[in-house]
C-alpha cells in the first residue's frame, strides 16, 4: 500500500477529466436529437405559416374580387335587379317592394304574364302604351328568336329604348343586364321573368340603367362597407382613385398614409402581396377605382413554443442529475454491456422521433411539391386547350378555300358549287352563308328563304346588311389596285356595323375572324373571288356562331382529356349568359370552388387555383381565362386523392426503409456490443490477473481468443511506433521552415506549404547571405517517414553551410557540393527535385540552377505576361545536370518569381495569368502576395488532397510599407 502511494502523484485535472467528459458526452447525446427535432419543427412551423399566409391571400383575393363586382356598375346592378326580381315571389303585394336606387339611375317597368303594365309605386308610371308594345315585341321574339321586326315594331323599339336592335339583344339573353354601348347608347337594359305576389302568376320586369347617372365612388364605398360587415374586425378595406389618389376612403375610421398611398397607387402591383406585417390584396375596376383589402399576418402555430416548454421541463432535470453524478462522483453500478445497450437504445429512440418528425415534414413538402407540379401541368393543359381552338378549325378554312377556288374555275353555278354549305347550314354547323357579286346581289345564300321578306330566318335579318358589306369590300379591293388609291370614305358604315374597318376585313380575308354584326359576335370566313386580272368579282361570307363552335370543341377536348388523364374540363362564360352556354352543365356554377374561381378570374385575368369539394369529392381546381376561347373561362378539375396517395406512398416507402435500417442498426449494435465488450472484459480480467500475480510465479493465463488479442496488441504497438515516428518527423520539419517572410530594402521573400499527408516530403528555405545577395531553396525528396525528415533537415543544413560558411555564390556549385556531401560523407544517394536561386540585388540578377519537376514561373506585371520555365528532368549529379549548369536572368522591379512544387505545376500558367491583375495591384499597394497565392492553392487542392506541396515567391519591395 505504501509503495503504491509513493508511486502515485495526485493530479486534480486528471481526476476530473473522466466525469466532465462523461457529462459532455451525455449532454451532446441529448443535444443533437433535440436540435434536430427543433429544426424539423421549425421547418414545419414555417411551412404552415407560409401555407396560412397563402390561404389568407387567396381569401382576400376573393374578397377584393367580390368588392370589384360590387363596385362595377354592370355586375352590381345585374345582381341588384336579379334579387329585386326574386323578391317579388315572397312579397304579399307589389307595393311592398321598394326600388334599391334612384329612378334617374335605374328605370323599371313591371308587367303581368300578358305584357300589361302593373301599378307599382317604385316603378315608372309614364310610357305605358309604348312599354306594353315593346313588351309584346320581346314576347314574340322569345318564341321565335330569328324573326325580324316590322317597320312599326322597329319604330316602337327605337323610340322606347333608343335603338331597334335592343329588342333582339334582350330577347336572346333574358335575366341578363345587356350593354348597348356598341349601339351608341350609354345605357344598359335587362328583361327578367319573375313570379308576382299572391295569385298574379308570372310577370316581367324591364329595367334601363343610365350609366351617366351612376356614381362610381358611391358604388366603391358601398362595396367596402358591405364586405367589411361580412369579413369582421380583422380586415380593413379601402378604395382609391388611380387617376386621383387623393380621393380615397377606408373603413373603421382609418386613413391612408402618404407613403402607403404612393405604394398602393403604383401601377402593375401584384393582386396579393405582403407589406411589412400586413397582407394586402387589390383589385381594379374598369373605371380606375382600386379596391384594397388588408389584414395583419396570422401568428403561426406554436409548435416551437410548446417544444421549448417541454425542453424547459426535461433538460434541467437531466442536467441536474448529471451534475450531481459528476460533482459527487457517483458511479452507477452498471456493466459496460448495459451502458452500451442504453446508449444504443436511446439513440434508436431519438432516431424514431427524428424519423417521425422528418416523415411528417417530408410528406408535407412532397404533397406541396406534387400540388405545384399538378398546378403547372394543369395550366399547361388549359393553355393547350385554349391554344388548339384556333387550329381546330384549320380543316374548315381549307375546305372554304377550296370552295372559293372552285368558284373561279368551275362551269357550274355558285349554288351548285356551294351546295355543301347549304347542307352544313341545315345541320346547324354554320349559321349563315352567302355569295354575292360586286353589286351586292346574292348568287347563293343558306338558308334559302330570302324571297319572303317577312320570313323568320337569321339571313332575313342580316341579308341586306351582309350584301351591302360585300359590295363595299369588293369595291374597296378593286379600287386599291390603283396607284393613286387612298381609302377615305365608308358610305355604308362598315366600321360601325362590323366594329372593324374595311381594310381590316380585307387584310384578314381567307381566314376565320371575329366580326361583330350589329352587336352580335360571329366567327366569320370572308374571301374574294379574284380573276386573272386581279379583280374581285364575288364575295363569300360564311358566318358561324362562336358559342356553338366553342362548345363543340370543348366537348371533344374534354372527352380526350378525361380518357388520357382522368381530369374534368369545364368552361363558364365570362359574362352571364343562358344556361346552355355552360359546359358541361349550368348546375356546376353552384359548386363553391368553381364560382369563387369564376369571380376571381374575371377580376384578375390570371391563372388561379382552389382546393375544395365537388360532388363530395376533394378536388384541386385550376382556372385560366380563355384567349382564343375568348368568351370562356376554362377550369380543370383534378381529384386530390391521387396527390395525397402518392405523397403517402413515397413517405411510406421512406418510413419503411428507415425503420428497417433502424432495426438493422439496433440489431447490429447489440451484436457489436457483445463482440466488443466480451474480449475487452477478458483482456481487463487477464490484465488484473497479471498485475496481481508475483513475478516469481510462472502462472499460465489461458485466453480463449488469444489470436485476436495478440493481433490487437501487435497492431497497437506498431501504431504507437508509427505515430511516434510521424510526430518526431513533423517536429523536425516544423523547425526547418522559415517562421516569417524575409523583407529587405529591395526584396521580399515568402513562401508557404500545404501538408495533408503523414509523409513530409518537401522543404523550402530562404536567407540573406550578405548585404546584396539572398538565397532561396526548394527541395522535394522521394523518401518517406522519419528518413525523409532527416534528409530534408541535413540538406537544409548543408546548403546553409556551403552558402554562408564556405561563401559559395553559384547555385550550380552549391547543388553540386550538396550532392557530393551526401554521396561522400553520408554515403547515401540524394534523389528528388531541387531548385536553388540566388538574388544579386546589386546587379539586379537572378541566378538559379536545379533539376526535376519543380517549375519556375516569371510574372512581369508591366507586360502582363507569365513565363513558366522547366528544369532539366535529370538527377542531381548526373551528366545532364552538369550540362545544364546555371541560368541567369534580369530581376527587375516589375518581376515576380514563383517557385512551384511539382504538385502545383499543373495548369500553373493559366492560374497565375488570371491572378496577375490582382497581384499587381497588391504589389503596388505594398500588401503581401502570399495570402492570395495560398488561398488559390488551397482551393485547387480540394478536400481529397493528401500530399505535401510548397510554393516560394520573390518580388521587388514596393516603395510603400510592406504589410506583413
Amino acid at each position: 500500500m505504501r509503495k503504491a502511494t509513493e508511486q502515485e502523484t495526485p493530479n486534480t485535472s486528471a481526476s476530473w477529466y473522466a466525469p466532465v467528459s462523461s457529462l459532455v458526452f451525455f449532454f451532446l447525446l441529448i443535444l443533437l436529437p433535440a436540435v434536430t427535432i427543433g429544426l424539423t419543427l421549425n421547418m414545419v412551423q414555417n411551412n404552415l405559416a407560409q401555407e396560412k399566409e397563402q390561404q389568407n391571400l387567396d381569401e382576400m383575393a376573393e374578397m377584393t374580387a367580390h368588392m370589384a363586382r360590387l363596385a362595377n356598375h354592370e355586375t352590381y346592378y345585374q345582381e341588384t335587379i336579379r334579387r329585386l326580381a326574386e323578391s317579388f315571389r315572397w312579397a304579399s303585394a307589389t307595393e311592398d317592394i321598394a326600388s334599391p336606387v334612384d329612378k334617374k339611375v335605374l328605370e323599371m317597368f313591371l308587367f303581368d304574364s300578358a305584357g300589361v303594365r302593373l301599378a307599382w309605386p317604385d316603378g315608372e308610371s309614364s310610357k305605358r302604351k309604348m312599354s306594353e308594345d315593346y313588351m309584346q315585341i320581346l314576347l314574340r321574339l322569345r318564341k321565335n328568336p330569328a324573326s325580324s321586326l316590322s317597320r312599326r315594331e322597329q319604330s316602337i323599339a327605337a323610340t322606347f329604348s333608343g335603338n331597334q336592335s335592343t329588342a333582339h339583344s334582350l330577347a336572346r339573353t333574358p335575366d341578363t343586364l345587356v350593354s348597348f354601348q356598341g349601339l351608341g347608347i350609354s345605357r344598359y337594359g335587362a328583361w327578367f321573368e319573375l313570379r308576382l305576389p299572391g295569385n298574379l302568376g308570372e310577370g316581367h320586369l324591364i329595367a334601363w340603367l343610365d350609366t351617366e347617372e351612376v356614381n362610381r365612388y358611391e358604388l366603391a364605398e358601398n362595396a367596402i362597407r358591405k364586405i367589411s360587415q361580412m369579413a369582421g374586425k380583422d380586415y380593413i378595406f379601402a378604395w382609391l382613385d388611380l387617376n386621383n389618389p387623393e380621393l380615397n376612403s377606408v373603413t373603421g375610421r382609418y386613413k391612408i398614409r402618404e407613403q402607403s398611398r404612393k405604394i398602393l397607387a403604383t401601377e402593375g402591383l401584384k393582386s396579393g402581396f405582403r407589406l411589412d406585417d400586413e397582407l394586402v390584396a387589390i383589385s381594379d375596376t374598369p373605371e380606375g377605382i382600386r379596391l384594397i383589402g388588408s389584414r395583419q399576418i396570422s401568428p403561426p402555430m406554436p409548435l416551437l413554443h410548446n417544444y421549448f416548454n417541454l425542453l424547459r421541463m426535461t433538460v434541467p432535470v437531466f442536467l441536474l442529475f448529471m451534475l450531481w453524478k459528476t460533482v459527487f462522483r457517483v458511479r452507477l453500478d452498471m456493466s459496460a454491456g448495459l451502458q452500451f445497450s442504453l446508449i444504443f437504445g436511446f439513440t434508436a429512440l431519438a432516431g424514431v422521433m427524428i424519423l417521425f418528425t422528418g416523415t411528417l415534414a417530408y410528406q408535407y413538402e412532397k404533397q406541396n411539391s406534387l400540388v405545384g407540379d399538378y398546378k403547372q401541368r394543369a395550366v399547361e393543359i388549359l393553355e393547350k386547350v385554349d391554344r388548339n381552338f384556333t387550329s381546330s378549325y384549320s380543316d374548315l378554312i381549307r375546305q372554304y378555300r377550296y370552295l372559293n377556288e372552285s368558284l373561279k374555275n368551275s362551269a357550274l353555278t355558285p349554288g351548285k358549287v356551294l351546295e355543301p354549305l347549304a347542307i352544313a347550314q341545315k345541320d346547324d354547323t354554320i349559321a349563315f352563308a352567302s355569295y354575292s357579286d360586286a353589286a351586292g346581289n346574292f348568287l347563293f345564300k343558306a338558308p334559302d328563304a330570302f324571297a319572303d321578306r317577312n320570313s323568320s330566318s337569321i339571313e332575313s335579318k342580316y341579308a341586306n346588311l351582309i350584301g351591302g358589306v360585300s359590295s363595299q369590300i369588293i369595291k374597296t379591293f378593286n379600287s386599291s389596285r390603283a396607284t393613286s388609291y387612298k381609302y377615305t370614305e365608308d358610305p355604308l358604315g362598315v366600321t360601325t356595323i362590323t366594329s372593324r374597318p374595311v381594310e381590316g376585313l380585307l387584310a384578314c380575308r381567307s381566314s376565320l375572324q371575329n366580326i361583330t354584326f350589329d352587336g352580335d359576335e360571329t366567327l366569320t370566313y370572308l374571301d374574294l373571288t379574284i380573276d386573272e386580272n386581279d379583280t374581285a368579282s364575288g364575295c363569300l361570307f360564311i358566318v358561324h356562331e362562336p358559342r356553338k363552335m366553342q362548345l363543340s370543341y370543348l366537348a371533344v377536348s374534354a372527352s380526350k382529356l378525361s380518357a388520357s388523364t382522368g381530369f374534368t374540363l369545364a368552361a363558364f362564360p365570362k359574362k352571364h349568359a343562358d344556361r346552355n352556354a355552360y359546359y358541361p352543365r349550368y348546375s356546376m356554377t353552384t359548386e363553391l370552388p368553381l364560382w369563387k374561381l369564376q369571380d376571381l378570374i374575371n377580376q384578375t385575368q390570371v391563372s388561379s387555383f382552389k382546393q375544395g369539394r365537388i360532388d363530395d369529392t376533394e378536388v384541386l381546381v385550376a382556372a385560366t381565362p380563355g384567349h382564343n376561347l375568348r368568351n370562356y373561362n376554362l377550369f380543370l378539375i383534378m381529384p386530390f386523392e391521387p396527390i395525397r396517395n402518392e405523397a403517402r406512398k413515397l413517405s411510406g416507402i421512406f418510413v419503411l426503409g428507415s425503420l428497417l435500417a433502424l432495426i438493422f442498426i439496433s440489431f447490429l449494435g447489440l451484436i457489436l456490443t457483445n463482440t466488443l465488450i466480451q474480449p475487452i472484459a477478458m483482456l481487463a480480467a487477464n490484465a488484473t490477473a497479471l498485475q496481481k500475480s508475483s513475478g516469481g510465479k510462472s502462472e499460465g493465463l489461458v485466453f480463449s481468443e488469444a489470436n485476436e488479442l495478440e493481433s490487437i496488441s501487435t497492431g497497437l504497438t506498431d501504431l504507437i511506433l508509427k505515430v511516434r515516428e510521424f510526430n518526431e518527423g513533423r517536429s523536425i520539419k516544423r523547425h526547418l521552415l522559415p517562421p516569417e517572410p524575409m523583407v529587405t530594402d529591395q526584396l521580399v521573400l515568402d513562401g508557404f506549404q500545404i501538408s495533408k499527408s503523414s509523409d513530409e516530403k518537401e522543404i523550402y528555405h530562404f536567407a540573406k547571405i550578405d548585404d546584396a545577395m539572398c538565397i532561396a531553396f526548394l527541395m522535394r525528396t522521394d523518401q518517406t517517414g522519419i528518413e525523409a525528415s532527416l534528409t530534408l533537415s541535413m540538406a537544409r543544413m548543408a546548403v546553409k553551410l556551403i552558402s554562408q560558411e564556405l561563401n559559395v555564390r553559384s547555385p550550380f556549385q552549391i547543388l553540386k557540393d550538396l550532392e557530393e556531401y551526401f554521396r561522400i560523407n553520408l554515403r547515401r544517394r540524394l534523389a528528388g527535385d531541387f531548385l536553388l536561386m540566388i538574388f544579386d540585388l546589386q546587379e539586379k540578377k537572378l541566378i538559379y540552377s536545379g533539376c526535376g519537376a519543380i517549375r519556375l514561373a516569371l510574372l512581369d506585371f508591366v507586360k502582363s505576361s507569365v513565363i513558366v520555365k522547366e528544369l532539366p528532368a535529370v538527377e542531381l549529379g548526373s551528366t545532364g545536370f552538369y550540362e545544364s549548369g546555371k541560368q541567369e536572368i534580369d530581376f527587375t522591379e516589375n518581376l515576380m518569381v514563383v517557385a512551384l512544387s511539382p504538385i502545383f505545376a499543373a495548369k500553373c500558367h493559366e492560374k497565375l495569368q488570371s491572378l496577375m491583375p490582382y497581384l499587381s495591384i497588391r504589389q503596388r499597394e505594398g500588401k503581401p502576395l502570399r495570402p492570395v497565392l495560398q488561398q488559390e492553392a488551397e482551393l485547387s487542392c480540394g478536400k481529397e488532397f493528401n500530399e505535401t506541396a510548397s510554393l516560394l515567391l520573390a518580388h521587388a519591395r514596393s516603395p510603400r510599407k510592406e504589410i506583413s
